[in-house]
């Protein structure tokens, strides 16, 4: 093993095309697949489901199944836009719950050592806006029904921006810079200058109750409200506009900096026509459109560009 070539690409680093995680939320399956560029898709993500002799069962992200059927898919595939083909095998449990993300503040230091990072406390951030180094800690909402007690967190980050530094199972210290450790050892610091860091957080139980949610930090004052985790940039938010109030937003592709667009905003919402692309299967107990869809890929850039959706808010 000491004399075994390094991985080319740090794990919590969304560069490489991959699949990310497959969970089962009460009818249906589905897999989050990192397309190698983007956090929104050009194309529906290919999949195929497999039971155990490798027949397809069915295709795209979401799998819809009866629970007396014979026939459930034991592993995904995905082929990636420049012609991977990657594999998951699976044995999952409905995984209902909610990831409730809280962020910290950290102060400065250049001391990244695991004992010195337990001792240290952050102070709680609600605003959206992020330091440089930020500890973040999951939990679920459903407290009363389940605690994030037998899993652990894995987090990634879009692009390999920014260092996370794992603070226990459930929490992780992350910070705006490219830090490079040996054990306690600092080798490299090297801040960098992004204005978002757009995380993945995935957790584990160990026995196929998988959950995971996509996050933003920002570093730069905006507009912006909170949406499934999500703080979303917004040209402007109306006036009579409180926390979760819906908003009815247009959306538009600036293919050049590869961002979603959130323009014109409205508290008209009623007579909103969802995008075709919306899912089998509504979740969070919403009717309205959801920004996972467009993250699995069950709605693409095309589908959603130019046009009027509703999004709760919180």
């Amino acid at each position: 093993m000491a004399c075994s070539e390094p991985f080319a690409i740090d794990r919590h680093d969304l560069v490489d095309a991959r699949i990310l995680g497959v969970r089962q939320q009460d009818a249906l399956l589905e897999v989050q697949v990192w397309n190698g560029s983007s956090v929104y898709h050009e194309e529906q993500p290919t999949v195929e489901w497999l039971d155990d002799s490798g027949s397809v069962l069915g295709t795209g992200v979401v799998f819809v199944f009866e629970e007396a059927s014979a026939l459930l898919p034991t592993s995904v595939r995905y082929y990636d836009p420049n012609g991977g083909i990657h594999d998951a095998i699976f044995e999952l449990q409905d995984g209902t719950i909610d990831l409730e993300p809280s962020l910290y503040a950290l102060p400065a230091t250049t001391d990244f050592a695991l004992n010195t990072r337990l001792r240290q406390e952050g102070t709680l951030s609600t605003n959206g806006i992020s330091s440089d180094a930020m500890r973040i800690v999951m939990s679920t909402q459903d407290t009363d029904a389940y605690q994030l007690t037998t899993g652990k967190m894995r987090w990634m980050t879009v692009d390999g921006k920014g260092t996370f530094l794992e603070r226990s199972a459930l929490e992780t210290d992350f910070y705006r810079a490219d830090i490079l450790m040996d054990r306690d050892e600092l080798l490299e610091n090297n801040p960098l200058d992004i204005e978002r860091a757009t995380l993945f957080a995935l957790y584990v139980d160990g026995v196929g109750g998988n959950q995971w949610t996509w996050m933003d930090l920002w570093y730069t004052d905006g507009v912006r409200f909170h949406h499934e985790n999500r703080w979303l940039e917004i040209s402007e938010l109306p006036q009579e506009w409180t926390s979760g109030v819906p908003l009815s937003m247009e959306l538009q592709w600036d293919d050049g900096g590869q961002v979603m667009r959130l323009i014109n905003p409205s508290l008209e919402v009623d007579d909103v026509e969802e995008p075709m692309c919306s899912s089998p299967v509504m979740t969070n107990g919403s009717n309205r459109f959801q920004w996972s869809w467009l993250e699995s890929g069950q709605c693409t850039i095309s589908d959603v560009d130019g046009t009027r959706i509703v999004l709760e808010t919180r």
